[in-house]
């Protein structure tokens, strides 16, 4: 069974999970973009993975750039389906018009979404009404694909994730293990609350910011995110905040290890179609605390069970979730169980399992 994926950076994620998916069919995988802005030269690497990585001419050009020579590619490499990970891309509709002509069946991906009303209405109904299939990452996507015509049973949960079965803590942290990361991480404050994310306007980080004038001053906030603005540093110098820690990308291992020290996770987000730093927070035993404009948050916490979801843009609602947490040990240690137990389906195992149900699904109805 020969199955072509079109997507568009080369993230690690889509790269382990494509690794994942060709363990159980011949793959081939088309990136639209090599590279993208502010990413370090480690973070694009497929040496090793389990499919045939499939080449654009003009690899290096902007998403919208139109790469013709995907026809090309499809035509010699005459896939069973064809899954288009990113749909409304130039170069994704050209491959979709082409397999619509030429009657190759397939699949649209939806990682999470919100309905809004727009002028590429028209555009989005005609290609998802006339999938074949759908992968969906929950409720949420649901939603969107069937808002745009996709037919319900067609439509196959995708356990949307950046995390492999090991990588998920068997247990939470002990009091022990908590320690030491933080003796590692020179943190000294008795609770660490942890944010992780590019340091732009859309992940709400000034939201997060202005809820640390209400949260206990000895409790450290920790924001990993690359080079912090100057934006954020004059929030700090406006606020008079003194327990709070700007840094810089690491590695995942390190980044482990400060999900390790903290007691909350918190992405203040003003929209992300999913947020994939909740599954790794929760796959560390954390509870966490992110807003109604995060896919991840609705599809994956339960409010007051594994944390909770706050209005967006809220600042107070942000530090009154907090420290609800913080100041309850009982409830802190059974959201970290909740959570951890939650998780523990989405991995990449599972995910590529999803993956292969679909194609399945779409080649016996074809046949």
């Amino acid at each position: 069974m020969k199955v072509f994926i079109l997507t568009t950076v080369m993230a690690p994620y889509r790269v382990q999970l494509f690794s994942e998916i060709g363990k159980k069919c011949e793959l081939y995988v088309c990136f639209e973009q090599m590279r993208s802005s502010g990413r370090d030269e480690k973070w694009y690497d497929a040496s090793d993975a389990n499919f045939h990585l499939v080449k654009l001419k003009k690899w290096e050009s902007s998403l919208k750039t139109i790469k013709f020579d995907v026809i090309k590619h499809i035509r010699n490499i005459r896939p069973d389906v064809v899954i288009a990970y990113e749909y409304h891309t130039n170069t994704s509709l050209v491959m979709l018009s082409y397999c619509r002509m030429n009657r190759i069946p397939y699949i649209i991906n939806c990682d999470g979404a919100f309905v809004s009303k727009s002028i590429k209405d028209f555009i989005k109904k005609i290609y998802i009404s006339k999938a074949n299939g759908f992968i969906s990452s929950g409720s949420m996507a649901d939603k969107y694909l069937l808002h745009y015509g996709a037919k319900k049973e067609c439509i196959y949960l995708n356990h949307f994730t950046s995390l492999h079965k090991e990588d998920i803590l068997e247990s939470v942290p002990s009091v022990e293990e908590q320690s030491a990361a933080r003796k590692e991480k020179n943190i000294s404050e008795s609770k660490v609350i942890l944010s992780v994310g590019q340091f732009i306007y859309r992940k709400g980080f000034d939201v997060l910011l202005r809820a640390v004038k209400n949260l206990p001053e000895d409790v450290g906030v920790y924001v990993i995110g690359g080079k912090v603005t100057s934006e954020y540093e004059q929030i700090v110098r406006e606020l008079s905040l003194k327990n709070v820690h700007f840094i810089d990308f690491v590695s995942p291992d390190e980044l482990k290890k400060y999900f390790i020290a903290a007691d909350v996770f918190v992405l203040p987000t003003r929209e992300d179609v999913w947020g994939l730093v909740i599954n790794e927070a929760m796959a560390c035993g954390l509870p966490v605390v992110t807003t109604d404009r995060c896919v991840a948050g609705i599809e994956i916490i339960k409010n007051g069970v594994n944390g909770f979801v706050v209005p967006v843009d809220d600042h107070e609602a942000l530090a009154e979730a907090i420290n609800k947490i913080i100041d309850n040990e009982q409830l802190q240690d059974s959201m970290a169980v909740e959570g951890l137990n939650n998780i523990r389906d989405y991995t990449y195992e599972n995910s590529a399992q999803d993956v292969i149900s679909v194609v399945h699904y779409v080649c016996d109805e074809r046949n």
